[in-house]
């Protein structure tokens, strides 16, 4: 399965590591309560996202693999659909979404770019160099996006255990099958996008 453990130094390393300051950043200094909230002022919002977008430009020249080129920016008209599909059915239920407004709808696209750009695109091709086959680079991929919610200010308010970390693990291999057989990283963008924006709802109270 395994093709070549050396490739998973520089990925988990990395996200071990930004765990560690998010953790601290986010919980312990109490930064991400502002965060959790979509408050357009937070700024630790803003710089923990320009982080995540920096490792997935950065890392791949370090490793001179790969990159912000191959991260996929074709689309097709089938998976567009799916991706709208997708992402305006979860936006219906998603209470932890973005409220609909100007500085909202921009900041969502920051948000899921930055998640996206860095979980899907960067962690997939990564570990592909790792593993053989399909799934396990998404499935690692996916667990890591789990985790990454520990970092997250409401989630260790709670046990984060029961819902967090499984929860995004599942939406997590959801986005990531996406993202693998579309191999477009504008696909899950705009997936994810469109995910944490309640538009349908805001029609209907509209």
């Amino acid at each position: 399965m395994i093709k070549d453990i050396k490739a998973l130094y520089l990925p988990l390393g990395t996200f071990v590591v930004s765990m560690l300051v998010w953790y601290v950043c986010s919980v312990e200094l109490g930064w991400g309560e502002a965060e959790a909230e979509h408050d357009p002022a937070s700024v630790w919002s803003y710089f923990r996202r320009g982080w995540m977008i920096a490792l997935a430009v950065g890392l791949p020249l370090l490793s001179r693999q790969g990159g912000f080129k191959s991260y996929g920016w074709r689309v097709t008209l089938p998976w567009l659909l799916v991706a709208v599909v997708i992402g305006l059915v979860q936006g219906m239920t998603n209470r932890g979404g973005f409220e609909m407004s100007v500085i909202a709808v921009l900041g969502s696209a920051y948000h899921s770019f930055a998640v996206e750009i860095y979980f899907r695109a960067y962690m997939i091709q990564a570990f592909s160099r790792a593993f053989n086959g399909f799934w396990p680079p998404i499935l690692l991929s996916s667990l890591m996006y789990g985790l990454f919610y520990l970092s997250v200010y409401p989630a260790m308010q709670e046990n984060p255990f029961v819902f967090y970390v499984p929860f995004f693990t599942v939406l997590g291999i959801v986005f990531g099958f996406i993202y693998a057989k579309s191999k477009s990283f504008l696909i899950t963008w705009w997936c994810h996008w469109a995910a944490v924006l309640p538009v349908i709802p805001a029609l209907f109270a509209a």
